[in-house]
């Protein structure tokens, strides 16, 4: 059973009102939040001090319907409440103190299942969503090895290395082991993507591991959210290893995140003729 605070504090509401009028947008919420302070400041400031601050006439809107942002809200406690998921904020001490680090870290977190994975020493693996049947077995095996040596893999969720990945981490005899995966979502908590792999998420969560998402609950897969998620699995990791990538890939973005965040960055040598 997921444990979960179901009850918000003013300013935590108010930090789930801006994040929602500013459709998670982090430059508008991290300017809003620069300017005003804190949260309830901000989220209580008239449009107009929002339009001088250059904010998007989208995010505008929105906030000229605060009983929109309300109702929002409450569906998002209500989930809290039924053990939906969960929700960490960036003041928490559960939330990951190393996304506090990264360029633009999340003000929260939606997840489901051990939170407590969030802090424990992680590893990303990441790779094509098209990987050779070599890839394939090199990447179970790696994530396999690593979760025995006591390292949690976190990955993308996505088919191909990421779900081999997650599958060679959960891939553990010794109970003791089990559970060792993260999965970062490029959607809302509850939209599971690729629909496909509703079993593997069920098994990441009864396992013992954890499936986090930044953006709002009901988001939608779009290719912007994808780097978004790429720069949560670099930002939580100790290091990222690249089984297998083309030049053009999501994967390429999170080891050069990685390298950005002054991290080590692994690839496993493969054949010259092969284009990944």
């Amino acid at each position: 059973m997921m444990a979960v605070t179901s009850s918000l504090s003013d300013e935590q509401r108010a930090v789930l009102a801006l994040w929602t009028e500013v459709n998670a947008s982090l430059s508008a919420y991290h300017k809003l939040i620069t300017s005003f302070g804190t949260a309830e400041l901000a989220w209580y400031a008239k449009v107009d001090a929002w339009r001088q601050l250059g904010i998007h006439h989208s995010h505008l809107a929105r906030h000229e319907q605060p009983e929109h942002t309300q109702a929002s809200i409450d569906k998002i406690q209500q989930a809290l409440i039924e053990g939906r998921y969960g929700l960490l904020f960036a003041d928490q001490p559960d939330y990951p103190a190393q996304l506090s680090q990264i360029y633009d870290p999340p003000p929260l977190l939606f997840y489901r299942g051990n939170k407590s994975r969030l802090r424990q020493a992680q590893i990303a693996i990441v790779g094509s969503r098209k990987p050779t049947a070599h890839a394939q077995k090199i990447t179970f095996d790696i994530a396999q090895y690593l979760a025995q040596a006591g390292y949690i893999i976190t990955s993308g969720l996505a088919m191909g290395v990421d779900k081999r990945a997650h599958l060679g981490a959960l891939a553990q005899a010794d109970a003791e082991y089990q559970g060792r995966t993260i999965g970062v979502m490029g959607t809302g908590i509850e939209v599971n993507y690729p629909n496909h792999h509703d079993k593997l998420f069920a098994q990441i969560i009864e396992q013992g591991g954890c499936i986090i998402s930044e953006l709002l609950p009901h988001t939608m897969p779009h290719k912007h959210t994808f780097p978004r998620r790429n720069r949560l699995v670099a930002g939580l990791s100790l290091a990222t290893i690249v089984t297998e990538a083309t030049i053009q890939s999501g994967s390429l973005i999170t080891a050069r995140l990685t390298s950005e965040q002054g991290k080590q960055v692994f690839a496993i040598p493969s054949h010259i003729d092969n284009s990944n």
